[in-house]
């Protein structure tokens, strides 16, 4: 059976499991950006996604540069920005959807599942759109990168 949550609660929650996944993992600053703003998407994006079914179904995707997601993974790794292999990068962002999905997930009632990470290539906004309606779309700055971090979802 599907339940119905208030966008309200579920940008609140899916808000706060982000921001406590990247602080405690990533800790870069963030600073929030405006959702209408043009983004070069020519030098290779990367996004990691992972699926939510049960009491509540949608996804979670988590979008931004692969030049980022590098430097993002060299932090993680605690390794060298140069020695970060793409299967690295692949898995550091699948890693950082899912935890992101994990805690949304605790937050919200009734059991649900999550699917095992995917992650996919980028090259236009176009490229996120999936069989489920956008429920929340945020966007950071970020070592003067975007990231863009999504909930889909079944609207009741």
């Amino acid at each position: 059976m599907t339940t119905i949550i208030s966008n309200e609660f579920l940008r609140d929650e899916f808000t706060s499991a982000f921001l406590r996944v990247w602080d405690t993992s990533v800790g870069y600053p963030l600073t929030c950006e405006d959702l209408g703003t043009q983004f070069d998407m020519s030098t290779g994006w990367i996004a990691g996604v992972v699926w939510m079914g049960g009491s509540w179904t949608g996804s979670v995707t988590l979008v931004m540069p692969k030049l980022l997601a590098r430097r993002m993974t060299a932090t993680l790794l605690d390794e060298r920005l140069e020695t970060i292999s793409d299967d690295q990068i692949e898995d550091a962002l699948r890693e950082l959807t899912n935890m992101s999905a994990g805690n949304l997930k605790s937050a919200l009632p009734g059991q649900m599942g999550l699917s095992t990470p995917g992650i996919f290539e980028v090259s236009k906004l176009s490229d996120l759109v999936n069989e489920f309606a956008t429920v929340i779309s945020l966007c950071y700055r970020c070592e003067g990168e975007a990231i863009i971090v999504e909930l889909n979802g079944l609207l009741g």
